[in-house]
């Protein structure tokens, strides 16, 4: 299923990737770093874009994945991850549909996985990556390039990434079949799309204890962009009544932009502070701000720990083709009642706490390193939401 619910499992395991892959290059020769990720999100709402902007959007994704890093030589590292997003939603069971529930199921699984491999020459780097993802109505293969250079005493750098996703799309409408409602003709078979993302980033020492950083991000996308089981409930014309449900529609194209600014600052050895701030826009009308903030205290212990608060705060426009229940007549080209596109505003709040061992020390007997995290979320439009992560892992 295409629902938007799999962003914070995959923003976390992005996260524990970047880090296996930084830890690939500092490890000695030969080393290979195992980590095991595990996350859990549950949200509840009831604005569910599959009954048309009403509905309960309760949702659960419990998310295992496991990360290799492998340090090959001084100048070749390979780092992969494989895991899957157990997905239970009682809001996909509420598609139109009279087939039996294994036609559409209330709970779904999504496997994925990606490899990557770095080669440096000097102060440059080049890495190829391949990864597919695979879920009940739709595949996905994705392969990338990157480059990257440093210069000033390495304390500049500039790096450069592109990754292109091929998509197949089943189209399943909004009666569990191929109907779209309205008239419209149905849908059938598969859908292709395809995302072209480019990042680039400039990094800079500002100081003995200060970094920071740019990022530039441009993402083209073509094809299916809207999710044939989606509804909405079109304007009836006699007040009291619902309208007819019709299958939402939006354009097959999507440019996106985003600017990042990340600045890093280490107060003393047992306060770093981490703040980003992300605008983002694109041209279905959508605009956005994001301002993330970390405090992390080192713990007044001999082992290093470090405990964090986790701030963040995001307010975006809705897009041009959003309206709620009876605000489309359905003459127009283009609607949705998707609340992921409409105008909100969104907090979170969460608290981490992470381990750190010396060489020849462990964690609990076991662990070289540990972190959990746990954080809230709220949405103006009555979204909330809760993820919870724990990771651990060990160098060999």
């Amino acid at each position: 299923m295409q629902l938007k619910r799999r962003f914070v499992a995959l923003v976390v395991t992005g996260c524990l990737v970047g880090a296996a892959q930084l830890r690939a290059q500092a490890e000695p020769e030969g080393s290979i770093d195992v980590d095991i990720l595990v996350s859990y999100y549950d949200q509840d709402g009831d604005r569910s874009p599959v009954t048309g902007g009403v509905g309960t959007e309760k949702l659960e994704v419990v998310s295992p994945v496991v990360l290799l890093a492998w340090r090959i030589d001084e100048s070749l590292s390979l780092t992969a991850d494989i895991g899957l997003d157990q997905i239970s939603s009682a809001s996909i069971g509420n598609i139109q549909t009279e087939l039996s529930s294994a036609s559409i199921p209330a709970s779904d699984t999504r496997t994925f996985g990606n490899i990557r491999l770095k080669r440096k020459w000097g102060s440059h780097s080049f890495g190829l990556t391949l990864g597919g993802a695979r879920e009940y109505d739709y595949e996905s293969i994705s392969y990338g390039l990157d480059w990257g250079t440093e210069f000033n005493q390495a304390n500049t750098a500039v790096s450069v990434g592109l990754r292109r996703f091929d998509d197949a799309v089943d189209l399943i409408g909004i009666d569990g079949e191929g109907t779209q409602g309205g008239g419209l003709p149905p849908t059938s078979g598969q859908g292709d799309r395809t995302t072209t993302d480019l990042n680039l980033s400039l990094s800079q020492t500002l100081g003995r204890r200060t970094v920071g950083s740019v990022e530039l991000f441009l993402s083209q996308q073509e094809g299916v962009l809207s999710t044939p089981y989606h509804e909405v409930i079109l304007a009836s014309g006699d007040p009291g009544t619902e309208g007819e449900h019709v299958a939402e529609r939006l354009p097959d194209s999507r440019d996106r932009q985003a600017l990042g600014l990340r600045l890093n600052h280490s107060w003393n050895d047992g306060i770093v502070q981490r703040t980003a701030y992300r605008y983002y826009i694109d041209d279905w009308g959508i605009s956005s701000h994001t301002l993330e903030f970390e405090l992390h205290f080192r713990l007044p212990v001999e082992r290093e720990m470090w405990l964090f608060p986790i701030l963040r705060y995001h307010t975006q426009t809705e897009a041009d083709y959003y309206g709620g229940p009876g605000f489309f007549s359905g003459l127009e080209d283009y609607y949705t009642a998707d609340g992921d596109l409409g105008e909100n505003a969104t907090s979170k709040l969460g608290l981490g706490w992470s381990v750190n061992t010396r060489p020849g020390e462990d964690f609990l007997g076991t662990f070289d390193r540990f972190e959990m995290r746990a954080s809230a979320y709220d949405r103006d439009d009555g979204l909330t939401g809760f993820t919870t992560s724990f990771g651990f892992g060990w160098t060999f």
